[in-house]
């Protein structure tokens, strides 16, 4: 097993992106169950919202970690897979937002 997967950082990298990813997904099956545009609208932002401020706290850990000196490739990979799931993420929520 490599450093990466062994070191400390992993288990709490994982987990934010699995919580992140969890309740942008709530947010987002909760706006499809709900029968009111405003709600909807409203719910669909929200969790792509969720999972925006999941990629900006992931960064903020990957330059805390690599200012102490830890392992902050972990955190850094968590930050561009939630950047990038962010960015599809916008492009399914935009024609809902705007057309709905």
């Amino acid at each position: 097993m490599s450093a990466i997967f062994s070191s400390r950082e992993f288990r709490p990298a994982a987990i934010h992106v699995a919580v992140t990813l969890g309740l942008g997904f709530l947010c987002a099956i909760g706006a499809g169950t709900v029968d009111s545009i405003g709600v909807t609208k409203a719910l669909m932002g929200a969790s792509l919202g969720v999972v925006l401020l999941g990629a900006v706290l992931a960064g903020a850990r990957t330059f805390r970690s690599s200012r102490a000196g830890g392992r902050w490739q972990v955190w850094q990979g968590a930050f561009w897979l939630l950047l990038g799931l962010s960015l599809l993420w916008f492009t399914s929520v935009l024609p809902t937002i705007l057309f709905a």
